[in-house]
Formats: C-alpha cells, structure tokens, sequence
C-alpha cells in the first residue's frame, strides 16, 4: 500500500470522524450551492417565458387591431348615411388606439434593437 492510504489506517477514530464531517460539510455546500444557481437559472428562464407569452399576446392584439382597421375602413367606404359614417369613424379611431397601445406594449416587452426596430417601423404611417 502507498504510504498516504497506510497513513489513513493508521489514523484513531476522531480524525477520520473529522475528516469525514468535513468532507460531508463540503458535499452539502456543493449541493446547496448546485440547487440555488438551478433555482436561479429556472427563475429567469421562467421570466422569460412569461415576456415572451406576453409578447405573443400583445402582437395578436396588434394583428386583430390591424384587421379591424381594415374592416372599419371598408364600413366607411360603404356608409350610406351620416350615422353609418359616424359609427364606423369611431370603430376606426378605437382600433387605431388599441393599435398604437399593443405597439407601445410590444416595444416595451422587445429584448433586441432588431425586434424594436421592426416594430417602429411598422409604426409609422406610410
């Protein structure tokens, strides 16, 4: 046997119950220290996740805020009375609100210059 494993045996019961305490102690700070970067890790990925739904949700507005637009424009092109006109103006400006607001919304939520970008882009009016 090497002479470090010899040395070992010949060790009392105290040292080796030390030696092994301190070893355990080790053990465990490794693993509690392993389960908070996991939990940390999980947390913001979880954060993430929930941007990004909000993200999805905001642009599905800004989609059915599109298409209504296009349905009010139709409404006014269509309007045989004042009161039709009125009304589809209104549908209009409403869903020109909710637009910009899901834009805003989008924007703040965006992570990178390109999705910003991209979406001032489609902000401004051609």
């Amino acid at each position: 046997m090497s002479a470090p494993i010899k040395s070992m045996f010949s060790l009392r019961i105290g040292p080796k119950l030390i030696l092994m305490s301190a070893v355990s102690i080790v053990l465990l700070v490794g693993m509690i220290a392993t389960q908070m970067m996991g939990n940390a890790a999980i947390s913001k990925s979880d954060t993430a996740a929930a941007r990004l739904s909000k993200l999805a949700n905001h642009t599905e507005g800004v989609r059915a805020s599109s298409r209504g637009m296009q349905i009010a424009v139709r409404d006014l092109r269509v309007a045989t009375t004042a009161g039709d006109l009125d009304k589809a103006r209104k549908v209009l400006d409403a869903r020109h609100q909710n637009l910009n607001k899901g834009i805003e919304e989008s924007l703040k939520l965006s992570s990178t210059p390109a999705k910003r970008r991209s979406l001032c882009r489609r902000e401004r009016p051609r």
